[in-house]
């Protein structure tokens, strides 16, 4: 928005052009992923339009002990692409633990977001890891783990996005959608993290 230039405003551009109907983490291939992000809903659909979040605290402690230990050392490839000095696009692969360990609550939570911007665990070849990064894509979106938020007009949500997936459900058709978004850097967060 012109006028506050921190909120960005997020419209319906149809099913087709959505990139955020699937579980995802907000900017993944950063080297240092924003960890909190805030959606107030201007406009509402009279029906659809939810907006779910994943637990992946509770993900990650379902799985076994034995499946625990196996990713604890793995890092995953997420990829984007960044604008440059020059305000083109370039593609960016950043590697990022499987199993983080959040820095403010010690709580270890997975790692693994949208399937198609995970190519493959560091140090294996795309088709060694798309087994195991399947199995987790699927498993960290189980119901157990997901609470889905029916928008009214003026809700806001915030979400800590080092522990939550979360999946913008386009089921409205062509139907008004606006929220305004807020995503909040941490300057003081500075986990490290290998780009290429």
């Amino acid at each position: 928005m012109p006028e506050a230039p921190a909120i960005l405003r997020v419209t319906n551009t149809g099913k087709a052009a959505s990139l955020t109907e699937n579980w995802h983490f907000d900017s993944a291939f950063f080297p240092n992923p924003p960890p909190i992000a805030i959606l107030a809903a201007q406009q509402i659909p009279p029906l659809g339009g939810d907006t779910m979040w994943s637990n992946q605290y509770l993900a990650h402690d379902a799985l076994t002990p034995a499946m625990q230990t196996l990713l604890a050392p793995l890092r995953a490839a997420f990829t984007g692409t960044m604008a440059d000095e020059s305000g083109r696009r370039r593609e960016v692969v950043t590697y990022h633990p499987v199993v983080r360990t959040h820095p403010v609550t010690g709580r270890r939570a997975l790692g693994v977001g949208r399937i198609e911007s995970v190519p493959h665990i560091e140090g294996m070849t795309p088709a060694e890891s798309r087994g195991l990064l399947e199995f987790l894509y699927q498993h960290a979106s189980r119901p157990d783990f997901v609470y889905r938020h029916r928008w009214s007009p003026g809700d806001v949500v915030m979400w800590d996005n080092r522990c939550l997936l979360h999946y913008a459900v386009h089921d409205y058709g062509d139907e008004a959608r606006l929220m305004h978004r807020v995503t909040v850097l941490d300057p003081v967060d500075e986990r490290p993290a290998t780009a290429s």
